[in-house]
This record gives structure tokens, sequence and C-alpha cells, in this order.
């Protein structure tokens, strides 16, 4: 799941969502998230686990990346980036193999749309919608630099 798209969220789910920064003192995931070792996703630089906060119960994406590939900008970017078009980074944990990046549940990506679409976009409508958040997200980024 480690794709441009993965920043940019899907059409207008999270239109009236507010979400909140779930903070906490404990150090251990185990502590503050459960989540099965079973793997929701995996892309070239790590796997992706659906988790839930302990205390809330709020949904989240809990992305293992390990030693090898650990690349600390991907932290740092998403902890500065706050829009509507971008995934929401809520904390990290250091393993001792590696990472967990925690951040916010999305309900599916560009490459999940377009299986539901067959592979393809007919409706010109959709797919300028979808390019204007994905463009709105580039923006923001390039922006913030």
């Amino acid at each position: 799941m480690v794709r441009l798209f993965d920043f940019v969220r899907r059409f207008s789910f999270f239109k009236n969502k507010k979400w909140r920064v779930l903070s906490t003192t404990r150090r251990n995931i185990q502590d503050v998230y459960h989540f099965d070792k079973k793997c929701d996703n995996q892309g070239s630089h790590g796997k992706v686990y659906k988790g839930e906060h302990i205390d809330s119960h709020e949904p989240v994406a809990i992305k293992f990346i390990s030693q090898k590939v650990l690349n600390m900008l991907e932290v740092e970017c998403l902890k500065k980036f706050s829009h509507y078009n971008i995934v929401r980074y809520i904390e990290s944990f250091d393993a001792k193999d590696g990472i967990y990046i925690i951040t916010e549940k999305c309900q599916g990506d560009l490459f999940d749309l377009t299986l539901e679409k067959g592979g393809r976009f007919t409706d010109e409508s959709e797919v300028s919608i979808l390019v204007r958040q994905i463009l709105n997200g580039i923006q923001y980024i390039l922006n913030k630099k």
C-alpha cells in the first residue's frame, strides 16, 4: 500500500468527520492499540494492519516499516501535514525491528476504487472529482516545503 495515492483520501467519505488526536503517554503499542498480526495490505516498504485504539475504539491503520527500509522522512512529513485530502498521522511507536506508524483508517484507496469500477472510469465527472482531490493534496504538500 505504498503509493502516492496513500496520502489522498477517497472521495468525500470523511467530509463531516471530526478527527481528534489520540495522544497517550504509554509507549508500548500493545498498551494503546488492538490489532491482529494478519496483514491487511502489504507494499514494498511495509505492512498495514487494521487496528483500534483501546480506550476510544477509534479505527486506525497501523503501518509497520522494518529497520531495513526505515525512512523517517515519511513520519516527519506526515507529522507536518494537516489537510482534508491527506491521511492524518496520529503517532508512531519504535519497535526493536522497525517502527509502527499510526494513521487514520481510510475506507479504501485508488486501487480499491479502480477494482470496483472494473479497471475503468467511465464517468467524466467522477474522474474530475478524483483528480481534483489528488491535486489538492499534492498542492498542499508542495506548498508545505
